[in-house]
């Protein structure tokens, strides 16, 4: 038996909707979609052209929703209005696994076309549907580096809720491995008294982002997901209000980018300092998902 690539929806309630049942029939034909396009805007230098900017379209994802029983008509009508009420609620997440990868690819869409014809004469529902990327495909499973200043054994516990899938001992020339096809933002993450948190990335000796935060805090959170940016920070159990007024704009040199930074395609060394770096016992935690044009 040939081997499909396996599809699903995930709605915000958490609720799974698979496009395969479990003998294998596919309920969901024809896909189209999981490809790219790049468009270029370049201008004449001499005999050469000069990249100016470069825009990605996020191509939508179509294909037949296929709805069939060996019952009466009216149950195939009931199938789909289940479909219908499953899909009201968004976000919805779109997972594709191929049959080589051990883990699936998703990407955030918005269903914007959805067909409703007759049943056919072999008792099947072939409805059209189109669903709109809002984002590159990204791993299921987050990366996730774990930074401390202490060796194994000494300063206090943390405890660490999450599942972590990388973890790091060092603050100091972190590599990290952006394996997509495009620069994602991540999840800088401090917990444990710091004084003047900084950071800086570095590509083939090239800082190219830089981020530093005055003032003393217990936890910092900086989002730099291009979606959801923000900088949360918080002082004896107290959030810290208008948070982006703490950031020390002098650090920047014109070519880096600055706190909402993004790692870049290929290895990045993540550098960490603060002003009580030599007492600092707490931990540092970076999350991100690597992104691809095309799975």
């Amino acid at each position: 038996m040939a081997e499909y690539r396996k599809h699903w929806l995930i709605n915000s309630l958490g609720q799974r909707y698979d496009f395969t049942e479990d003998n294998s029939k596919l309920l969901f034909s024809r896909p189209q979609g999981f490809g790219f396009r790049r468009q270029y805007e370049t201008i004449k230098v001499g005999n050469s052209e000069l990249v100016m900017s470069q825009q990605f379209d996020l191509t939508d994802i179509t294909g037949q929703l296929l709805f069939y029983r060996n019952q009466k008509a009216g149950d195939i009508y009931q199938d789909y209005r289940d479909f219908i009420k499953f899909v009201r609620f968004k976000p919805l997440m779109f997972y594709q696994l191929t049959p080589n990868d051990l883990e699936p690819f998703y990407c955030d869409v918005l269903l914007t076309q959805l067909d409703k014809p007759d049943v056919d004469e072999k008792g099947c529902l072939t409805v059209g549907i189109t669903f709109h990327r809002l984002t590159e495909w990204l791993n299921a499973k987050d990366y996730t580096i774990v930074l401390t200043n202490q060796p194994a054994g000494l300063g206090k516990f943390y405890p660490l809720e999450r599942p972590y899938h990388y973890a790091g001992t060092t603050l100091q020339n972190t590599q990290i491995h952006n394996e997509g096809s495009d620069d994602v933002g991540f999840i800088f993450e401090i917990v444990g008294e710091v004084q003047n948190p900084q950071f800086t990335l570095t590509q083939l000796g090239e800082q190219y982002g830089v981020c530093k935060i005055n003032g003393t805090y217990d936890y910092l959170l900086i989002n730099s997901i291009e979606t959801d940016e923000s900088l949360y920070l918080e002082r004896n159990g107290n959030t810290i209000t208008n948070p982006e007024r703490y950031q020390d704009f002098t650090v920047r040199n014109g070519l880096s980018y600055l706190t909402w930074c993004k790692f870049r395609v290929g290895e990045t060394l993540f550098n960490f300092t603060c002003g009580n770096i030599s007492t600092f016992d707490g931990y540092i935690t970076i999350r991100f998902k690597n992104s691809f044009a095309s799975v």
